[in-house]
């Protein structure tokens, strides 16, 4: 292990219906984790705002 880390943040425009994410937010995750990253806590400030997925990766 290095200690080092790779950043990358995603914005994700989510539509709410009924008060749940849409299929397209729930992907996201999916997809970067098939590619190394782990996903850190998400920062979603309001419902009008878009998610912010936040990721790391060790270098």
């Amino acid at each position: 292990m290095s200690g080092r880390w790779q950043h990358k943040m995603l914005e994700v425009k989510a539509k709410l219906f009924g008060g749940k994410p849409t299929g397209h937010v729930q992907a996201v995750p999916g997809k970067q984790g098939a590619e190394g990253w782990q996903l850190v806590p998400p920062v979603h400030p309001s419902s009008m705002d878009p998610i912010r997925l936040n990721f790391k990766k060790e270098s």
